[in-house]
Formats: structure tokens, sequence, C-alpha cells
């Protein structure tokens, strides 16, 4: 009997967290491989997925970004400021579309260095995305109509510019529109008369 308590009481094995991790949360081989190298990105890794954040997303949060900083600067997770509810509320604001995944970098990179909360943080920076369609057609017809020489050559064969048109847009919002939503009005206008 005392054998069956002491089992219950030691930590879990990277080799069994790394088996759970890809057979009961779908996480690839080399995800769960890198979130089992140090048991405090695995413990901490778990307390995220428990605050109910999908854990492919905690896992990209916590290997990209988090993980590069953290070897950069030498230190553990447990000696940085970030939190798992902030890795939640980054993948949630992701996941809505009130953060690009560029400007949800900048928010973790802030939580990683001094911590906060991400609400707060999006607000005083004003990194919240653009997502209103109209205000951003708006935009969008400015920078063709601003353009009228790359419009026409666009209309003429040379479609590359098309890029051009969608980083005009991102200058114009300072890198704050949501890309998917430029992407679907410049399909739209693209071709046809305005």
């Amino acid at each position: 009997q005392w054998i069956d308590t002491i089992a219950q009481t030691l930590p879990e094995l990277p080799d069994s967290r790394r088996k759970t991790y890809i057979e009961k949360l779908g996480l690839s081989y080399d995800d769960a491989n890198v979130l089992t190298e140090s048991k405090h990105l695995s413990d901490f890794f778990e307390r995220v997925i428990q605050l109910e954040t999908p854990a492919k997303a905690a896992a990209n949060w916590l290997m990209g970004p988090t993980t590069a900083y953290l070897k950069e600067n030498k230190l553990e997770i447990s000696q940085s400021y970030v939190t798992p509810e902030n890795i939640r509320d980054i993948a949630q604001s992701v996941e809505s579309g009130a953060l690009s995944s560029t400007t949800a970098k900048q928010v973790l990179l802030e939580v990683l260095q001094h911590g906060g909360q991400v609400s707060t943080i999006i607000q005083e920076q004003g990194l919240l995305q653009i997502s209103d369609e109209a205000g951003l057609k708006d935009m969008v017809v400015k920078v063709l109509t601003d353009n009228p020489t790359q419009l026409d050559s666009y209309r003429a064969g040379k479609t590359k510019l098309r890029q051009f048109f969608f980083g005009e847009t991102m200058k114009a919002t300072k890198g704050k529109a949501n890309p998917q939503i430029i992407n679907k009005i410049l399909d739209e206008l693209l071709d046809t008369n305005l």
C-alpha cells in the first residue's frame, strides 16, 4: 500500500508526459518533446491547458516566442513574469481576431519581461486589431484610388502588385488591420471598377 501512496505523489516522468501529450492532447512528437525538456515548462503548459486553452495553441505560444526568449536570457519559465493566464489570454485574443499574431508576440514579450494583464497591455499600447469590414473597405478603396498607375498595371496583368496594395493598407492602419479581411476586400475590389 505504501508503494501506491509514493507512486501517487511522484511527479509524472517526461516519457509519460510526452506520451500523454501525443495520445490525449494530439500534439506532435516534436511539440511534446520540446514541452517535456524542462519540468518547469511542462508544469506551466499543463496549468495553461487547465484554463481551457486548446493544447495546440498553448504549445505554439510556449514553444515559439516563449522558449526563444527563455533560451536567449538563460531563464526557466518560472523566472519570467509570464503567467498561465497570460498565455490563455493571448491565445484567445488571436483566436477571436482581437490581436494579430504579430502583435500577440509583442504582448507576449511584454508579459515575459515585465508581467501584467494582456487586456491592459492591449488597451494601453493601442494594439487591438482592426476588424471593422466597412472601415477597412474605405481604407482599401483609398489605397487603390491613390495609386491609379499601380491599379492599371495590376489589371493589365501585373498581379504581383496585389501585395503592394496589401502593404499600403497595412501601412495606413499601422499594421493593425486584420489581414484576412484586407485580403477578402482586395479580392472583391481589384477586379471591379471603383
